[in-house]
């Protein structure tokens, strides 16, 4: 089964290194939606579960990163729910962009954000509508 209960009605699905969640309270409410490619995953838990991709009555995106926002625009095709996130977020996911500009920090602090930090940050656009 992809979607582990953690408590009545809240479920993760794992991608390995990060989750989405699944609240299923007046509809489903997915919580994140992984790296691209991750949107089949994602509505196969929610078959597991008895639903349908319509039954995502809405979106809700933590952050704007790739491992949070990778998924958006397909799940957001596959179900129609609107999607919630903080309005500077939403800008960049409207434009396709899954990552605000940093500067590092000087020393070894900067150069390990330097090595870490994604070399992409490009997704799928998506309509962010709250």
């Amino acid at each position: 089964m992809l979607a582990t209960q953690i408590v009545s009605n809240v479920y993760a699905i794992s991608f390995g290194f990060v989750n989405a969640f699944l609240i299923d309270a007046d509809g489903l409410t997915l919580i994140d939606t992984g790296m691209p490619g991750n949107c089949d995953k994602i509505l196969q838990a929610v078959a597991e579960l008895g639903h349908q991709p319509a039954d995502i009555r809405r979106i809700l995106v933590t952050h704007c990163h790739t491992d949070h926002t990778g998924s958006l625009a397909a799940v957001k095709t596959a179900t129609n729910a609107p999607v919630y996130m903080h309005p500077a977020d939403a800008a960049l996911v409207r434009q396709g962009q899954s990552m605000r500009s940093a500067q590092p920090s000087p020393g070894l602090p900067g150069l390990i954000f330097r090595l870490a930090r994604p070399r992409s940050t490009g997704i799928e656009a998506a309509a962010v509508e709250h």
